[in-house]
């Protein structure tokens, strides 16, 4: 970890000191200098959370003379005991007998107490009553000196890390230390490589519903939102955990028990500092030698290893407390210990060594409450992989990207999770035929320097290498043009690392890559699916799906809507209530696009320090040179900086268009509250005022104007139709749709001025209004040219939309005056 800290100094340390900091970007919105999604508390820093005591963890004994299973209360280093006793830290060294306050008042300065604690190799991870995250080293590491205190956590700009909303209902959490203690890792082809010089710190939370295990390292931001599914894609439900040297050890109810050496290093999401292959080989170096560090590591990670049962009778039970601890060198070099009952009802655990085939019973004075005794109820569910339904776009020759019409693409077991591996697949429907071909890949999530809360799942998309991994024969099929159109797009790609970069919510899935299969043949390719199985018009696709994140659904929320048909005095202080609820979720959509305006500046800022640093690499020819890393940081470092600051500036540009909306229709119930309270102060009852709606499709509604409207365009001279779109009730707008025998052409009608326009309107009782309008146009994914194209000419101009209570017109300024659509016949 030493040279990666500094070679990433050496490449792009000026992107945190010669731009704003991320933190800078956006300290005053907020108490602790950030600004989350949740309206209710933060995610990762929430202020209302405290950590309660866990007595009943204490299974060694109060006092105890050794600490046999680690728990939250009790745990061991490699030389040192620690318990939780009086609210405080104590420890001793393994060969002592007499417990200690640590460094003499048990407690990290500025805490009252400690409720939570685990250790590995030489360090202790503790949380205090606050929730918030300290830790310390029984000897020098990563610069810190032994036996103190150190807050912050996480890189490349570390703070105080806090169990928030995704972890604060774990089934149970564990750390452990992947370094000189373990010296080296053995991937999945048996090649040894050394730890480097520093190592990871991996803290690893089985969250509530026990299927998904999320993590956060020494070398990440400090958040949790990178996770590991359990078994079987996440149909495992397990009941505890435990870890050390970055191999997790969990067990289910029924006693199934599974480990897996896996962390953000190994699962091969780190291309900026190591090397990582698919191609099996054989390494010339041992682990032992620091060399080895600098070899390929093999992908894709170890899958999980189901452990041999522990074989129970008469008296015998297993309790959910497990333990695992390294005890030598390589992966092999692992203790598994397992609370419980022998067949004669005593006390103790059973252990064996990580691939040993059988179990040892150790009695120990060990304490187990009937409720932490396994119950033997259902140790599976359903898995959490996505499906995902869409078109392949291709770019030739520099030419406007299109769909290949006779080519749809699918996948049914795509993972959210930090890595995994997924089915595309492709088909292709000839004249008289259909042919599929699934090509398998993998896929590992991007390193982000920017902190998080849950992406692919908040509304911003996660970011993913993709590689592809067929057999030989997958790219030869029944038909001649199916076969070359699976090689242009596939021939050479297999298993070469990281090929397809992968952009991903619950929503879509989108894959770009360039093939040079043929020089004459060369072409960006680009796949878009969606979860509806649409697929079509990526841009659009994304922006519809934005309406449905978790800040913009919140709108619907009970405490922020108080309608009724007849107000009272006696609503005076839930009308109030609501109109300062209004008024704070106005402010959180306001400061979420600050937020994301400061990540996409920073990230913007790091790409060009980092693409500066790399050209000055490449001139001085440092960037041939890989020690230290400095060719393994250029490999992938360019494709890295450049899909953050492409995922940061589309989060925003799509915040920045779907948040105005929703805030215009906040506004209005802040004033139509304020008007009724207003009304109050002079009358014991007011009328609802039915001139105020809560949604485009309300006010359409309200004003006659039909879910979908035939016309025709003049522009085009073609046959058109104004359309709602029922999905997303609060975009005021339609989407238009211009008929041609080959081509039809699609226009996002936004009427960015309309809940106000529209509710003046109501208020006068007139249902004749006007607008202001912007037209967007979208593709209906074809490549076939027609009579429409000129459409492709209004994207992002605007004109406006006139409703005389009967017909509706749409006009541009911008095509001579032409009228885009009319209802009138007479203009028909």
């Amino acid at each position: 970890m030493k040279s990666k800290f500094l070679i990433f100094s050496v490449i792009a340390g000026m992107a945190f000191t010669g731009c704003s900091s991320v933190q800078a970007t956006y300290a005053s919105f907020s108490d602790d200098g950030k600004y989350y999604l949740s309206v209710e508390s933060d995610y990762n820093h929430p202020k209302d959370f405290l950590l309660k005591d866990l007595p009943e963890q204490n299974i060694n004994g109060e006092n105890p003379e050794h600490i046999y299973v680690k728990t939250l209360t009790q745990t061991f280093t490699r030389d040192y005991e620690f318990i939780i006793k009086d609210r405080k830290l104590w420890f001793k060294k393994k060969t002592e007998s007499e417990w200690k306050l640590y460094k003499k008042t048990g407690l990290p300065k500025g805490s009252d107490a400690v409720c939570e604690i685990f250790a590995d190799s030489n360090c202790i991870f503790v949380f205090d009553e606050k929730n918030r995250l300290f830790r310390t080293y029984t000897e020098k590491e990563a610069g810190t000196k032994p036996f103190k205190w150190v807050k912050e956590f996480g890189w490349p700009k570390s703070d105080v890390l806090q169990q928030g909303k995704l972890v604060n209902d774990k089934r149970g959490w564990a750390m452990g230390a992947r370094r000189k203690d373990m010296l080296w890792y053995e991937d999945i082809f048996g090649n040894e490589h050394h730890y480097g010089t520093m190592g990871l710190e991996t803290m690893y939370f089985l969250t509530k519903d026990g299927n998904r295990i999320r993590f956060t390292d020494s070398g990440l931001p400090p958040d949790f939102s990178n996770s590991i599914l359990t078994p079987e894609s996440g149909s495992f439900i397990a009941s505890n955990i435990s870890n050390s040297a970055s191999t997790i050890f969990i067990i289910g109810d029924k006693g199934t028990m599974y480990t897996r050496l896996i962390d953000f290093d190994t699962m091969g999401c780190d291309p900026m500092f190591f090397k990582y292959t698919y191609e099996p080989y054989k390494s010339e170096y041992k682990g032992s030698e620091y060399l080895s560090n600098y070899e390929p590591w093999g992908l894709p990670a170890e899958d999980w290893y189901q452990q041999p049962a522990i074989k129970l009778e008469g008296k015998a039970r297993l309790s959910r407390y497990i333990s695992i601890h390294q005890d030598g060198q390589g992966n092999s070099a692992r203790e598994l210990r397992v609370a419980g009952l022998n067949a004669q009802g005593k006390t103790g655990f059973y252990s064996k060594e990580i691939f040993d085939k059988e179990w040892n019973f150790i009695e120990t004075p060990l304490t187990i409450a009937e409720k932490d005794f396994l119950s033997g109820g259902s140790e599976w569910g359903k898995s959490e992989l996505y499906s995902f339904a869409g078109n392949l776009f291709v770019e030739k020759f520099n030419s406007p990207e299109a769909s290949v019409p006779e080519i749809s693409c699918s996948t049914e077991n795509f993972s959210l999770a930090s890595e995994g591996k997924f089915n595309l697949k492709i088909t292709m429907k000839g004249k008289d035929w259909t042919e599929t071909k699934i090509i398998p890949m993998h896929s590992v999530e991007m390193w982000t320097y920017m902190v998080r809360i849950d992406p692919g799942k908040d509304g911003v998309s996660k970011s993913f290498f993709i590689t592809p991994d067929f057999e030989e024969n997958a790219l030869s099929a029944q038909h001649e043009e199916f076969t070359l159109l699976l090689k242009q797009m596939f021939e050479g790609l297999n298993r070469k690392t990281f090929a397809i970069e992968a952009e991903s919510t619950v929503d879509f899935l989108e894959l770009k890559w360039v093939n040079k299969f043929d020089s004459r043949l060369s072409k960006n390719f680009h796949i878009f699916m969606d979860k509806n199985g649409n697929g079509s018009d990526p841009s659009n696709s994304k922006t519809y799906y934005a309406y449905e994140n978790s800040l913009a659904r919140y709108f619907d929320e009970s405490g922020l809507n108080l309608e009724k048909e007849i107000y009272t005095q006696e609503d005076t202080d839930e009308l109030m209530s609501a109109i300062e609820n209004n008024k704070k979720y106005k402010s959180l959509l306001d400061g979420q696009q600050k937020v994301f305006n400061g990540y996409k500046h920073n990230s913007n800022q790091f790409r060009i320090v980092y693409n500066t640093a790399d050209l000055i690499l490449g001139i001085t020819l440092l960037k041939h040179v890989d020690f230290p890393k400095f060719k393994t940081v250029t490999s992938h470092g360019k494709d890295l900086v450049k899909q953050n600051a492409a995922n940061y500036e589309s989060s925003f540009e799509k915040m920045k268009f779907v948040y105005p909306h929703v805030a215009g229709f906040v506004d209005l119930r802040i004033e139509k509250y304020n008007e009724i309270l207003k009304d109050l102060e002079d009358n014991p009852s007011v009328k609802n005022k039915k001139e105020y709606k809560f949604s485009a499709a309300e006010y359409f509604e309200a004003l006659g104007i039909a879910k979908v409207v035939e016309g025709y365009s003049k522009a085009t001279e073609k046959k058109a139709y104004l359309m709602q779109i029922e999905d997303i009730p609060l975009f005021p707008g339609f989407l238009m749709t211009v008929y041609d025998k080959e081509k039809s052409e699609y226009i996002m009608v936004e009427l960015p001025e309309f809940p106000e326009d529209a509710k003046k309107a109501l208020k006068k009782g007139d249902d004749k209004f006007e607008t202001k309008a912007k037209f967007y146009v979208a593709s209906d994914g074809t490549s076939k040219k027609s009579s429409t194209a000129q459409i492709e000419k209004l994207n992002g101009k605007s004109g406006k939309i006139v409703f005389d209570g009967k017909d509706i017109v749409v006009k541009t300024g911008f095509m001579s005056g032409k009228t885009l659509f009319t209802t009138k016949t007479e203009e028909n």
